[in-house]
């Protein structure tokens, strides 16, 4: 869907700035990715920048639900690359939910609050744009002005309902173009990523 390209755009732009260079792949290299995906350049340069893989049979399984430790991943190989060691502790996510927590980037997340419970559970649109704040502001990103802050939120269509916790997340993101609404005009932070 349109929100999923956003999200990918989002983070191969922001892994661009940081010149992260791994071999080409071609995601026609999934057996179930074909050039005629609509996410197949995406997720080719998602592969080509190490930030994901397929699985060992030869999938990329690009259906599936994104878990939070997946999401972690992420964010982890696109903006922390040089802060940990792959496969150094396990379980497998451990190095980069370690990375991210270093510099607060799961704080008010759902990990924060129940991690345990909650890594291997698919990631909400909340959780992503609070972890995309948090890494935002980490990365020293210009900040939108406090009339683009409020355009964002006149923008969302059900703003009322997001939470306290996670409008922050959801204002900044929506300003800076990190993630847009549904086709309804709702933010929809309780959908999940796949």
């Amino acid at each position: 869907t349109f929100i999923h390209k956003i999200i990918v755009s989002f983070i191969l732009t922001l892994i661009l700035c940081f010149g992260l260079a791994v071999p080409a792949i071609a995601a026609d290299s999934f057996t179930d990715v074909p050039s005629t995906f609509w996410a197949y350049t995406e997720i080719t340069e998602a592969v080509n920048k190490g930030i994901t893989n397929g699985y060992a049979d030869g999938t990329f399984k690009p259906r599936n639900s994104v878990t939070n430790a997946h999401f972690c991943a992420f964010l982890a190989r696109a903006f922390y690359a040089d802060e940990y060691v792959e496969g150094a502790k396990s379980p497998w996510y451990k190095v980069y939910t370690d990375v991210l927590d270093e510099h607060g980037i799961l704080d008010e997340t759902t990990l924060s609050k129940d991690f345990n419970s909650n890594i291997n559970k698919p990631i909400n649109r909340y959780d992503m744009a609070q972890m995309m704040y948090h890494i935002l502001k980490d990365k020293n990103a210009k900040m939108p002005s406090n009339a683009e802050m409020a355009a964002a939120r006149n923008a969302i269509g059900d703003w009322d309902g997001v939470p306290a916790e996670y409008r922050g997340a959801v204002s900044l993101c929506y300003a800076m173009g990190v993630l847009n609404g549904q086709s309804d005009g709702n933010f929809g932070g309780n959908n999940l990523m796949n």
